[in-house]
């Protein structure tokens, strides 16, 4: 590891260790990565706050929507909130078919 002196005169830690590390993590999650900075957003913590917004909606809905069936005009079958919500989170059955629907419903 190597000590470096940046601009404000301070000093950081910073060698092979580390970058290997930030190698590892960057490729064990780089589609989330490349989406977030793709994203509409200005910055990866904007995309971040937005993602977490919506796991806590649709979370919100796992909890709270098993008593609510969308009319069969909606395309989703005789499935509940509850069940569609965990779709879409990856908790429940996996059902592309539900993650599209339910992606063109909020256009």
């Amino acid at each position: 590891m190597t000590t470096a002196t940046i601009a404000t005169g301070t000093s950081t830690d910073f060698g092979v260790t580390d970058f290997k590390a930030n190698a590892v993590q960057y490729a064990e999650h780089k589609r989330l990565v490349e989406a977030a900075a793709a994203s509409k957003y200005d910055s990866i913590d904007d995309a971040v706050a937005a993602l977490l917004r919506v796991r806590d909606a649709v979370a919100d809905q796992v909890d709270r929507g098993l008593g609510y069936t969308p009319a069969p005009d909606m395309g989703f079958g005789s499935r509940n909130a509850s069940e569609i919500g965990a779709t879409i989170l990856g908790i429940g059955k996996s059902d592309k078919d539900i993650k599209k629907t339910f992606s063109e419903l909020g256009k």
